[in-house]
């Protein structure tokens, strides 16, 4: 099966957040005075302990960020290779993190500009709308070969004469054309009590 645009870009995307992330990290060690003092952990700002405990901080900070953004790179692998759990994962994270952002302007008036949260909450919504697609949720939901069992007969070929299942845009068809079938006719009814 092919795999969708829409699942190539969801991907895509979730790495380019990846590189993003990774980039603030890098920004943050260059200058970790100024990052230690835009942080608040339990009302203590790190910027006002002495060096140590402030180094010490932002070691902690960084690395948990740093091995959230490795975890987030492999479902971004997973994703594109067709796996429907990752699929979901990663929009319930882009979801929750759409949301906080929210949440965090309307309670605490936190401006979103590019130095804070625009650019990892413009990918959010990128990689949620992606992910979200008709052609992204049939090629992560499509029947899998199971490697344990033999093929029943000769292997679909291009020159067989049989159509391919599995392609998303015939799916979306099928789908279509089997919904269309399964509404009523407007009157229908209407028009059987009449011929009695």
């Amino acid at each position: 099966m092919k795999k969708p645009q829409a699942t190539v870009y969801g991907g895509a995307l979730m790495c380019l957040r990846t590189i993003s992330g990774f980039t603030f990290i890098v920004v943050a060690m260059l200058n970790p005075r100024q990052f230690a003092q835009t942080i608040v952990l339990d009302g203590v700002e790190p910027g006002s302990l002495d060096g140590a405990s402030a180094n010490l901080v932002l070691v902690i900070v960084l690395g948990a960020y740093a091995l959230a953004l490795v975890l987030y790179l492999l479902l971004a692998l997973f994703v594109l290779l067709g796996h429907n759990w990752a699929r979901i994962v990663a929009m319930a994270f882009a979801t929750v993190s759409i949301i906080v952002s929210f949440v965090r302007y309307w309670n605490s008036g936190v401006e979103i500009t590019l130095r804070t949260t625009l650019l990892s909450l413009a990918l959010d919504i990128l990689i949620l709308l992606a992910l979200s697609s008709t052609a992204a949720r049939v090629y992560a939901r499509r029947p899998r070969a199971r490697p344990d069992r033999p093929a029943d007969g000769p292997a679909d070929g291009p020159g067989d004469g049989r159509a391919d299942n599995t392609d998303p845009a015939q799916i979306v068809a099928a789908e279509s054309r089997a919904g269309a079938l399964k509404r009523p006719e407007r009157g229908g009814l209407r028009k059987r009590g009449r011929t009695r």
